[in-house]
């Protein structure tokens, strides 16, 4: 949880950060605390209420592939429109690793 809600949850909303100034061409504020963003990422705005968690483990696995699947889909944006390459095989090793883990945790 730690983890998950510290250092996972601050380079998502970092993500986040710029696919929304990407998104709204740097013309829109965020607002004090992020309050604005919420409502402008209404796509994505599910999966990232599903990266929140509470103490349950099937959850917090959950929780987190919800945040790689939201990470993923914008950072996709953000790249292109930054002149970079997604690490697409990076990406799939790091989530295959991720479901590697979670199978022999919950076996």
């Amino acid at each position: 949880m730690q983890v998950l809600d510290g250092i996972l949850r601050q380079q998502l909303m970092t993500m986040l950060t710029w696919w929304f100034g990407i998104e709204t061409n740097f013309q829109r504020n965020r607002g004090k605390g992020k309050k604005f963003q919420g409502s402008f990422i209404a796509k994505c705005w599910m999966l990232l209420l599903g990266t929140f968690s509470n103490a349950d483990i099937a959850a917090t696995w959950q929780a987190l592939f919800k945040m790689t699947a939201l990470f993923k889909l914008t950072a996709g944006d953000v790249a292109q429109v930054s002149g970079f390459n997604y690490p697409e095989v990076e990406d799939r090793n790091v989530s295959q690793y991720l479901e590697d883990i979670h199978r022999s945790a919950t076996s």
